[in-house]
């Protein structure tokens, strides 16, 4: 879309700017998904935000730095909505030439959707730096949490002194998660972890997460043996006589 804008024949007419003689929108449109997502983002932001500062907790912390960072990272896509909105209805005004309309345009929007990916990214990946609570039955994150009846073990690494989380989701999903033991969130979680009634295990967690695949495994072979068996035994149990019957009819 912006290769074509930027090899097309520029303008300006009424005031708004023209690609090869047609009023261009494309910038309106991107601005308006910007603005939708954005929004979708904060208020979403928002309403876990306030339901973990709402919860009863027995230890809490937020995590300020990611909280800052998201909110700069909002208002800079927040600026870069406004100014797309103005650089798209006042051009002419604005501006010298349409190519420095176009060329304004297309920095503001790059930078505002650059800004909000970042955003996603951050919540995405770094969900628990946000804030983490210990409940009465569980880990609280913004919007997840971990159940301590789901909790496997709690491991402080040997090689790495990292501090793991291992879980399981489902039925037979074992998940982890982690926390550098030498942040704010990783002696939170060591201080506090016999609240979710494990105490820390120091040892090899790459070793004792791959027990914990290697158990599933084998739990899901035993499992299908044994629905082979149960499915061959039917099928050797000599017929009934109802069932001779039902033969005979047909």
């Amino acid at each position: 879309m912006l290769s074509n804008i930027l090899m097309s024949d520029k303008g300006f007419a009424k005031g708004r700017l023209t690609v090869n003689g047609t009023e261009n929108t494309q910038f309106l449109i991107l601005g308006v998904v910007l603005a939708v997502v954005w929004a979708l983002l904060t208020g979403m932001v928002l309403f876990y935000l306030y339901k973990f500062k709402k919860v009863q907790a027995k230890e809490k912390l937020y995590g300020k730095p990611m909280l800052f960072t998201t909110l700069g990272l909002g208002l800079v896509v927040l600026l870069m909505w406004i100014l797309i909105l103005a650089f798209w209805s006042k051009p002419e005004s604005i501006f010298k030439n349409a190519d420095k309309a176009y060329s304004a345009l297309i920095a503001v929007t790059v930078i505002g959707f650059v800004a909000l990916a970042v955003a996603v990214v951050l919540l995405w990946v770094k969900l628990p730096d946000y804030g983490i609570a210990f409940t009465d039955d569980e880990i609280l994150f913004l919007g997840e949490s971990i159940p301590y009846n789901k909790i496997t073990k709690i491991v402080k690494d040997t090689k790495t002194g990292n501090v793991y989380v291992n879980y399981l989701q489902g039925k037979r999903a074992h998940k982890k998660q982690k926390f550098s033991s030498t942040s704010v969130f990783g002696q939170f979680v060591l201080a506090n972890a016999e609240i979710t009634g494990h105490k820390v295990s120091e040892e090899d967690e790459l070793k004792y997460f791959k027990s914990l695949a290697n158990a599933d495994a084998k739990a899901e072979k035993e499992h299908d043996a044994e629905v082979s068996r149960k499915v061959q035994e039917q099928s050797s149990k000599p017929k009934t006589t109802k069932d001779e019957n039902k033969k005979d009819n047909k």
